[in-house]
C-alpha cells in the first residue's frame, strides 16, 4: 500500500470532517488518540477514487464519525467504532441506514425487502433494466444482512410468520455517529428570540 495515498485519503476525510464541522457551526474540539488513531487508520484503507459512488458514500461515513468524534455536543464516539465500520461494506452501510429507519419507524423491516430498498439505493435497478438481474446481490445483501447481525448492529425478530430486522442500540448509536452533524441553534440567538 502507498503511504502518500494512504495519508492523501485520510487528510481528505480529516478535510471533509473540518468541511462538516463548520457547516455544522462548531469549533471542533480534540478528538482522544484512542478513537482518532483506528479512525484515520480506517479512513485510509478505503481505494480513493472519486468516480467510485461507493467509496464517496464510505468516505462520507468515515468524515461524519470523525467529524462527531469532535463534536462538542455530540456524545463520545467510542474508540469501537472505527474498528466496527472498518467490518462494513459499503451494501451494510446503506442496509443499515435503511434498519434503522425502519426502527424509528417502529415497524422493522423484512429482509426481501430490505434487498430491494438497497438495490434501489446503490442505483442497480437502473442498471438491471438494461440488462441481465444481477443473481448474487439477494446473496450479498444475505451475507450483509450475517455481518450486520454478527456485529450486533442488528437484529432479527421472528415473532409470528414473518422476519423483521431491527437496529440494536448499538447499530442506532454507530449510525447517528456516522451521520453528518446537524446545523446546531447558537444558544444566544436562540435565548434571544
Amino acid at each position: 500500500m502507498d503511504p502518500v495515498a494512504t495519508s492523501a485519503v485520510a487528510k481528505a476525510a480529516g478535510e471533509k470532517a473540518a468541511a462538516y464541522a463548520r457547516a455544522a457551526g462548531y469549533e471542533p474540539q480534540e478528538v482522544p488518540l484512542k478513537t482518532l488513531a483506528p479512525l484515520l487508520e480506517g479512513a485510509s484503507l478505503e481505494d480513493f477514487d472519486e468516480d467510485d459512488e461507493a467509496y464517496t458514500s464510505l468516505a462520507d461515513l468515515w468524515a461524519a464519525l470523525l467529524a462527531n468524534a469532535a463534536n462538542p455536543s455530540f456524545d463520545a464516539v467510542p474508540p469501537s467504532f472505527p474498528a466496527i465500520l472498518n467490518e462494513m461494506s459499503t451494501l451494510e452501510a446503506h442496509a443499515l441506514s435503511v434498519i434503522c429507519a425502519a426502527t424509528e419507524d417502529e415497524r422493522g423491516i423484512e429482509p426481501d425487502d430490505l434487498a430491494d430498498i438497497v438495490r434501489e439505493i446503490m442505483g442497480l435497478r437502473a442498471v438491471e433494466t438494461l440488462g441481465e438481474p444481477d443473481p448474487s446481490f439477494a446473496n450479498r445483501v444475505l451475507i450483509g444482512i450475517e455481518n450486520l447481525l454478527r456485529l450486533r448492529l442488528a437484529s432479527l425478530d421472528s415473532r409470528g410468520d414473518d422476519e423483521h430486522l431491527w437496529a440494536t442500540r448499538l447499530g442506532q448509536a454507530l449510525y447517528d455517529a456516522c451521520t453528518a452533524p446537524a446545523k446546531q441553534q447558537n444558544a444566544d440567538h436562540a435565548n434571544s428570540q
